[in-house]
């Protein structure tokens, strides 16, 4: 798939004025952040990401140096690579606790709405993703998609979600 059929790399181009060289450059190494290999074999992005956290300040200042970013244009790009790291964090410490198996929820929020929305409520091996255009992926892995998922935990019934008993209880008063 090309970065260019997809509105949040556009974005970065139209609203941020990346040229197209530096979005090349930053899409290549987003498709490789994989924080559930082992700490060892991190690169310096992943190993910062890894150290950092969600330090945004410390981690926009990387991105614009080494994509030669202004630190305005390197915010966005932060913002992606930030959910990808964040879901992969979240699969790596569920698979530590044993949990194999989460149910896809896409929430369709965000500028350019991502489309997920067919993989809603369908449950997915967390540690092989979701079949989706051709390829493997998880919830939020995809730039500008803030599609989560949901664990399943043997022995506990999914079903209703704490947000579907919290509308319910808001809703009778």
């Amino acid at each position: 798939m090309d970065w260019r059929d997809n509105p949040n790399w556009l974005d970065l181009r139209d609203r941020y004025g990346i040229s197209e060289t530096q979005i090349e450059r930053v899409v290549a190494d987003f498709l490789q952040l994989d924080l559930r290999r082992s700490v060892e074999r991190f690169s310096p992005t992943e190993r910062l990401f890894w150290e950092q956290g969600k330090d945004a300040g410390v981690i926009a200042a990387h991105v614009a140096e080494v994509y030669g970013l202004t630190k305005k244009q390197a915010k966005p790009v932060w913002t992606i690579f930030n959910a990808r790291a964040a879901t992969q964090e979240a699969v790596r410490r569920q698979l530590a606790l044993g949990v194999r198996q989460g149910i896809w929820r896409c929430t369709m929020a965000g500028r350019n709405p991502c489309s997920h929305r067919d993989l809603d409520g369908k449950t997915f091996d967390i540690r092989k993703g979701m079949p989706f255009d051709g390829r493997m992926i998880l919830p939020g892995e995809d730039a500008g998609c803030m599609c989560m998922h949901s664990p399943v935990i043997a022995g506990f019934d999914e079903s209703p979600t704490l947000l579907q008993r919290l509308r319910r209880m808001f809703s009778r008063s």
